[in-house]
């Protein structure tokens, strides 16, 4: 979880969300934390969120501005890329 300043002067909430399915228990019991991200990718049907969609969806919403999303993000080349 991360608190990112927002547009409007106050601090909006940014968080993942991993949901302990089949898979993510798997990786865990096997010590694969590296993959758990493209886990939570393929798992947004089941709710999972990555901080950087977390960021993202803030950044549509305007609820943020381009330099907090890419300040608080953790693939900072993929997400300078989806901002534009």
């Amino acid at each position: 979880q991360q608190l990112i300043p927002a547009k409007d002067g106050g601090r909006v909430p940014a968080f993942e969300v991993m949901t302990a399915t089949n898979a993510v228990r798997n990786l865990i019991r096997e010590s694969k934390m590296h993959q758990l991200e493209s886990i939570m990718h393929s798992g947004f049907a089941q709710g999972m969120k990555t901080m950087d969609a977390s960021l993202m969806e803030l950044y549509r919403q305007n609820k943020i501005t381009r330099e907090s999303t890419l300040t608080h993000s953790f693939n900072f080349d993929a997400m300078a890329r989806m901002v534009g």
